[in-house]
């Protein structure tokens, strides 16, 4: 396995393990109950359901043989479960492309699976090309700000006090989602904008909203600057000189034909 700064410690309850462990169980909606059995299934050894809560704080943990097994429960590698690596798949040579690339594996396994779909066959060639423009990385970059920026919004301190229809809407399904009480919810927002901390992490010149509609605006401009490298309504100028002489049905020695024949004219 791949070694990191931080492996294994049972001692402190965001180690890398307790955390993916409690994460997994959240995300594929299972239950202790389930792994215990499936532990036992596979192992014949019993684990309590208390035992794998212990795991789950990070106050103790499993047998090593027993990694394995817990991987393979939730589909993910060992290497996901017991380093900070955020590479889930068990696949090898998915894992490898996301080491290369940066993607998740969800992202690597959708770009596959568009690659292979037989009823779009230029869908790779479509995505590649998008990809290998400046557009794509400025579009992820206003997006990734939009999203920090947001979330600033939401956790001010004058957002907070300000009641208005739609941050009210924005409160109130948080709380729904989250099973508590909206003006709970509302005093804990407050508090968490007063952290001079966590104010100072999206500490921004523009007001957060005047930024965020900023960055709205300017992936609504990228988002049209990739529908022109596609729309060729506007002339040729988006071709390259071999998607030219494709769309031309032209030969290298009938361009060459031409171009003797428009020297000999000038």
């Amino acid at each position: 396995m791949q070694e990191f700064n931080y492996v294994y410690n049972s001692e402190k309850e965001n180690a890398p393990f307790a955390v993916k462990l409690r994460n997994l169980f959240e995300e594929r909606g299972v239950v202790k109950r389930e792994l215990a059995e499936y532990i036992e299934a596979r192992t014949g050894e019993g684990v309590t359901r208390q035992a794998i809560g212990q795991w789950c704080k990070g106050y103790t943990c499993p047998n090593l043989k027993m990694v394995p097994i817990i991987a393979e429960f939730f589909g993910v590698s060992c290497d996901y479960l017991l380093t900070d690596t955020d590479i889930e798949t068990p696949d090898t040579e998915i894992a490898a492309v996301c080491k290369y690339t940066g993607l998740s594996s969800d992202a690597v396994l959708t770009l596959n699976d568009c690659y292979s779909h037989r009823n779009y066959p230029k869908l790779n060639a479509t995505a590649s090309k998008i990809i290998a423009t400046g557009l794509f990385s400025d579009m992820a970059a206003e997006l990734s700000a939009l999203e920090q920026e947001s979330k600033n919004r939401l956790s001010s301190y004058d957002f907070m006090l300000t009641e208005t229809t739609e941050k009210r809407e924005i409160i109130q399904k948080i709380a729904d989602l989250l099973q508590v009480d909206y003006m709970t919810l509302k005093w804990h927002l407050i508090s968490m904008s007063h952290n001079s901390s966590f104010e100072n992490q999206y500490n921004t010149v523009l007001p957060a909203d005047v930024s965020c509609d900023l960055h709205r605006y300017n992936i609504s401009r990228l988002c049209e600057d990739i529908n022109d490298l596609f729309d060729y309504r506007k002339g040729f100028l988006n071709m390259s000189r071999e998607e030219l002489l494709d769309f031309l049905q032209l030969s290298e020695e009938q361009l060459k034909d031409m171009q003797n024949n428009r020297r000999r004219n000038e």
